[in-house]
């Protein structure tokens, strides 16, 4: 009788195709001739993403991976978790206990919204654990995971990880930061396995998700920037591997628009210059970066601005985030900088987020774009005027709605788009509701029902580019209108 182990590796690979994760390891396991037969089909499956927390254990891991000869060629992504428990790490057991709550595996819309509730659950498990010692238990374990934490954080320890590790990565073409759980359809379907290493330990360990993202604010009690860290870190082992590698796609936050604090970068000149060679060949940045604008930003945000017009000439997507703190003058200011220096050739894609900037600036890096973009996403832009706004609403608005519609005209005269979706738009302070007759509530072809939005999709649009940017209004706020009513 043959056994199992004799068949074929091909049809070992036909039978992986049809198991999920855990019985993938349990035939894995039952026999060392399929584990080997298997071992390429496992590497694929499980090893072209990496992501990793910042722990010890999981520097280790990395380093491990690297020294594989069969699940280091399959590395094609690299992400990093920079921040854990939201970059709170000086919580007590009280405070700890009142967190937890809204640190849990599920998306934060389904999460406790209020301190009370909180509270209530609290009193709950005091209840069950009467004596304390889970919960002590809990927070001994969250303060011994800050402590390793920081300790690789803010040392040289995860740069030196990841120059070993990058350099034996040769299919390597992205890497950037990533919140754990960042895609809400990965969160309900709880697809974690090893997409993000170390959680699931972590998890058990204090009872919460220690790496939710921390939408675009640093934890308070906290003055450690470890997302700048980590991309200061990530940035100095590129620039070390040299030609040895060709990355594509570089990312700040994995998608979800939550900020790279500049704070200082800590790279020296010549690290600066070692890092542009590998951006010049990028071909996806996505880049959200945002200052306090203290006197130790200027030089950082300087260099990280210069990195987006070194990549321009060859990408061909751009996601761009400043997301300003305060100085929203600052801001424009090195907007309009950018403005002149992009030079794009091949940009395909762009999306905006959080963009502060005057109509001549924002269709001067446009212009730069105009003849081969043809996928365009806006969402919080805010125009900025040359004088003062008027003191009577009526007139602000008025400007307002005169100034995005001199950008609608660009859009008619030097654009032919394919995809267009604007929303959140803004003037000085004062919000602007779009409409869309053709596409937008109670339009022809509604492909919203938001009232701040609009969306041009050629795939279903019934109208050309043009005639439908022609036809996109303003609506002023009625409390009348029973549409918006509560």
């Amino acid at each position: 009788m043959t056994s199992f182990g004799s068949v074929p590796t091909e049809i070992v690979g036909l039978i992986c195709t049809s198991l999920d994760g855990e019985d993938l390891f349990s035939l894995r396991l039952a026999c060392k001739d399929l584990s080997a037969k298997s071992l390429d089909y496992f590497a694929e499956r499980y090893f072209t993403s990496l992501q990793i927390l910042i722990t010890s254990d999981n520097v280790t891991l990395l380093e491990n991976i690297a020294s594989h000869n069969v699940f280091r060629m399959r590395i094609r992504e690299l992400w990093i978790t920079p921040a854990l428990f939201e970059n709170n790490y000086d919580m007590d057991l009280v405070r700890f206990e009142l967190q937890r709550p809204s640190y849990n595996p599920q998306p934060r819309m389904a999460r406790a919204s209020s301190t009370g509730r909180a509270r209530g659950i609290m009193v709950q498990r005091q209840a069950e654990d009467s004596s304390g010692y889970v919960a002590k238990a809990r927070h001994a374990a969250y303060r011994a995971a800050v402590v390793d934490h920081l300790a690789i954080a803010t040392s040289d320890i995860l740069r030196n990880a990841l120059e070993r590790s990058i350099a034996r990565f040769p299919n390597l073409k992205t890497v950037g930061l990533r919140h754990h759980g960042a895609d809400v359809q990965d969160l309900m379907q709880k697809k974690r396995s090893l997409k993000c290493q170390g959680w699931k330990q972590l998890y058990k360990a204090t009872g919460c998700d220690v790496a939710v993202p921390w939408h675009m604010r640093i934890g308070p009690g906290s003055n450690v920037n470890v997302r700048a860290l980590t991309f200061a870190a990530l940035l100095k082992a590129l620039g070390s591997c040299g030609s040895s590698i060709e990355i594509e796609t570089l990312n700040t936050c994995g998608g979800s628009c939550s900020g790279l604090v500049v704070g200082d970068l800590g790279l020296t000149k010549e690290q600066c210059k070692s890092v542009l060679p590998l951006v010049r060949g990028l071909k996806s940045l996505h880049f959200c970066i945002r200052s306090h604008h203290d006197r130790r930003d200027d030089e950082s945000y300087r260099f990280l601005l210069g990195l987006v017009v070194t990549a321009a000439p060859n990408l061909e997507e751009l996601n761009f985030s400043q997301s300003p703190s305060h100085d929203y003058i600052v801001t424009s200011q090195q907007f309009q900088w950018l403005s002149t220096q992009v030079d794009f050739t091949r940009l395909i894609r762009l999306h905006f987020w959080g963009i502060r900037t005057p109509v001549d600036s924002l269709t001067t890096f446009l212009r730069s774009a105009s003849r081969t973009l043809k996928w365009m996403q806006f969402h919080s832009i805010h125009l900025m005027r040359d004088h003062a706004a008027p003191d009577d609403s009526e007139e602000a608005q008025d400007e307002g709605e005169r100034l995005w519609r001199q950008v609608w005209a660009f859009f008619h005269d030097e654009m032919s788009l394919e995809y267009l979706r604007f929303s959140s738009l803004m003037c000085n302070g004062l919000p602007l509701r779009v409409f869309d007759p053709l596409h937008g509530r109670k339009g022809l072809n509604e492909l919203t029902n938001a009232s701040d939005s609009a969306i041009f999709d050629a795939k279903r649009a019934h109208v050309s580019f043009r005639e439908w940017i022609q036809q996109v209004d303003f609506e002023r706020f009625d409390n009348d209108d029973p549409y918006f009513s509560d």
